[in-house]
């Protein structure tokens, strides 16, 4: 598969001392079909006229989801993040990186070390009595204090607590089968939903033009013919997962029963006072149901 049809994923950590939990990260996410973005990693996309650590932001507006790693060490400040991004002077790239991802309202796992989220509760509990904290040297205040701004985002991000990369991995994969699976429903919908007004608007065609337009789909593709006999002898033929995600043989199929609805509401209309009443939505249903067609009712 093309890297351009892979899904792009940001990944955000400070570099020193992730080195192998980095590049892990990406073979998994690589393995798992999709296109990570890691700084570190040959193939970066290169942006010119921006330092090395800002170009990270212009890769995260073209990412769909970013994952975050918070680890004990804050990362380097900077200061020239270019004109474009003024507002990040000061901060770290792993900071500016979650700054920038929320204000795009992108999509944003965070990860955070399980040792620094119970160090923060001593630091919230303690803010004006610093010094006396009894903190480990390897963790830095500023990684406290960019924790806290995740947490109290108002997007706030969907943060979990890990002890080795094998919680994230795990974790990752259940999120991007849950998109997966989320996707896959509101795709259904969507073509159930096209599908609908494709059927409206059949129902409102003339037999004439019923039977070209059968009869066109059937040329255009010969395998259509053999599918159509299957519905007119009234046998219902098996559709894999894959080819109603697809949507295309469940929308021939559509119109072939589009076609045989009208033939029943043309066989059981009724003239009352000169006006033409058919047959109710709910018994169509019904007879649909047991692939019956009637022709009275």
């Amino acid at each position: 598969m093309e890297q351009n049809s892979k899904v792009p994923i940001f990944i955000s950590s400070p570099h020193y001392g992730l080195e192998d939990l980095r590049g892990e990260l990406f073979d998994f996410l690589s393995d798992f079909g999709t296109n990570p973005q890691l700084s570190s990693e040959n193939g970066f996309p290169d942006h010119h006229g921006y330092k090395p650590y800002a170009q990270c932001l212009q890769v995260i507006e073209s990412s769909l989801m970013v994952i975050g790693i918070i680890d004990y060490r804050y990362g380097t400040k900077m200061n020239d993040w270019g004109k474009k991004h003024i507002e990040f002077k000061g901060l770290s790239p792993t900071h500016a990186e979650l700054r920038h991802t929320l204000n795009l309202k992108k999509r944003l796992l965070i990860f955070v070390r399980e040792d620094i989220a119970s160090y923060y509760d001593i630091y919230r509990i303690n803010k004006n009595n610093l010094k006396n904290l009894n903190l480990p040297d390897r963790l830095d205040i500023d990684t406290l204090k960019m924790y806290e701004e995740m947490k109290k985002a108002e997007n706030t991000p969907w943060i979990e607590s890990f002890k080795d990369v094998r919680d994230i991995k795990k974790s990752i994969k259940q999120r991007l089968l849950s998109d997966l699976h989320k996707a896959i429903i509101d795709r259904d919908k969507i073509n159930l939903s096209n599908s609908e007004l494709l059927l409206e608007k059949v129902l409102e065609l003339s037999p004439e033009i019923r039977d070209k337009l059968e009869e066109a789909l059937a040329d255009r593709d010969p395998k259509l013919t053999k599918y159509f006999n299957m519905i007119d002898k009234k046998q219902e033929p098996n559709i894999e997962p894959n080819s109603f995600i697809n949507g295309a043989e469940t929308i021939f199929k559509i119109i072939k029963t589009a076609i045989q609805v009208i033939e029943v509401l043309s066989e059981t209309k009724k003239k009352q006072n000169n006006k033409i009443v058919l047959i109710d939505n709910e018994s169509i249903t019904k007879h649909r149901k047991k692939n019956k067609w009637p022709t009275e009712i």
